[in-house]
């Protein structure tokens, strides 16, 4: 199943069920589930409550609803704005050089261990919506990611089992960097945090699939700027798959329903100009796309 957080002409923020470009409201699935089998109908507009009613998020619960879609009008995908698919409320941690071709282009080695960092929730916009390039940095790049949504709690504390079944679902990610500024503090041995979270820098979406409908071993990431291809990678290339890096980096912080960890981009990254449109592409997510400007 696809997932998406819209809000209507009247401000209303919904989530609703996407298919074929149309998108489904779940509060209108949800009342003719509930009637149907006797439920209660509980108010469930944002994610951060979806992820939390379990007796609505699960999986199978999707699938009987979406059983009713013939007796509700759906709105057309360019009818509503799309917003961010996470709370706001959520955490995003980001891991880096996780492709070692991508570590190589920069001059780095490739980590021996997971390395991550953090992504403010300021930073994130959606798709179709604007990256600004700020005034202080020369160059800014694109870093095209597969991002994870966290289903159930993981800390220290989780077995391996838990692990594997904390995934939610999958969207896609922009993972925009200040390059220059990054290099500059590295080399002073200073953190990444302002050189990764410029407000606009992390474009996030449109979608949420959810992990029964979604291996996420084998898929192609592709970027492109101006319809021009940047990157493309595969996940089967990652250093650290995804179970890995949940494990490794719930031992030091706590992954709560709604977190989002970013699994690092391939090769192929670039500077993004004035004017440009990026899109990333996730072969059976879709497709993420964001307009830039130079800041004013």
């Amino acid at each position: 199943m696809k997932l998406v957080h819209y809000q209507l002409s009247n401000s209303q923020k919904r989530i609703g069920l996407v298919e074929n470009q149309f998108i489904y409201d779940l509060k209108d699935l949800f009342t003719l589930w509930s009637k149907r089998y006797d439920k209660p109908l509980l108010p469930v507009f944002s994610f951060e409550d979806f992820f939390r009613t379990t007796s609505y998020s699960n999986f199978q619960t999707l699938q009987e609803v979406f059983e009713f879609k013939s007796d509700v009008q759906p709105f057309e995908w360019n009818e509503v704005k799309i917003l961010p698919p996470i709370s706001t409320t959520s955490k995003i941690l980001a891991v880096g050089r996780n492709y070692a071709t991508h570590a190589r282009e920069l001059g780095n080695v490739a980590p021996s261990e997971p390395f991550y960092f953090t992504k403010l929730i300021s930073s994130v916009i959606a798709h179709l919506e604007t990256i600004y390039l700020p005034p202080d940095s020369q160059r800014v790049d694109h870093e095209g990611e597969l991002a994870v949504i966290i289903g159930k709690k993981l800390n220290r504390h989780s077995t391996q089992e838990e692990v594997m079944n904390a995934i939610y679902g999958y969207t896609i990610v922009n993972d925009v960097t200040a390059r220059d500024l990054q290099k500059s503090f590295s080399e002073k041995g200073l953190p990444w945090t302002r050189a990764k979270n410029y407000d606009t820098f992390c474009p996030l979406g449109p979608v949420i699939i959810t992990a029964d409908a979604f291996q996420p071993n084998n898929k192609t990431i592709r970027v492109t700027v101006n319809e021009i291809e940047k990157q493309k990678g595969n996940t089967q290339n990652f250093i650290f798959d995804i179970p890995i890096l949940l494990s490794f980096i719930s031992k030091h912080i706590t992954f709560e329903v709604g977190d989002v960890l970013l699994t690092g981009t391939p090769e192929g990254v670039s500077p993004l100009s004035d004017g440009d449109v990026v899109s990333v592409e996730i072969e059976g997510i879709g497709t993420l796309t964001n307009f830039v400007k130079a800041a004013q």
